[in-house]
């Protein structure tokens, strides 16, 4: 079975860097990766037990899928390279 990725960004992301901006590459005023996980990981399970679901759904498999947390930009989600890249941040702020 494969893993969901996590990335981090610092607002303004651009699609093309996503791929930059792993758990062991935060930008500057973003929490460390052990802070973050630790914050976010009740959200964060939660969120990837929905998207589980979706990815048996579309018969995609989990390696595809991938989290991103966007301080300050308006990014909800979008496609790369056949993966899909979803907003944490949105999905606390429908859960609220």
């Amino acid at each position: 079975m494969g893993k969901v990725k996590v990335y981090v960004s610092r607002g303004a992301i651009d699609c093309g860097m996503i791929f930059s901006l792993q758990l062991t590459n935060f930008p500057v005023g973003v929490p460390q990766p052990q802070t973050f996980m630790a914050t976010k990981h009740d959200s964060l399970a939660r969120f990837i037990h929905i998207m589980s679901f979706l990815a048996q759904v579309y018969e995609l498999p989990l390696t595809s899928l991938h989290v991103f947390y966007d301080l300050e930009g308006g990014l909800i989600a979008f496609n790369r390279n056949a993966s899909i890249f979803l907003n944490l941040r949105y999905f606390e702020a429908w859960r609220k």
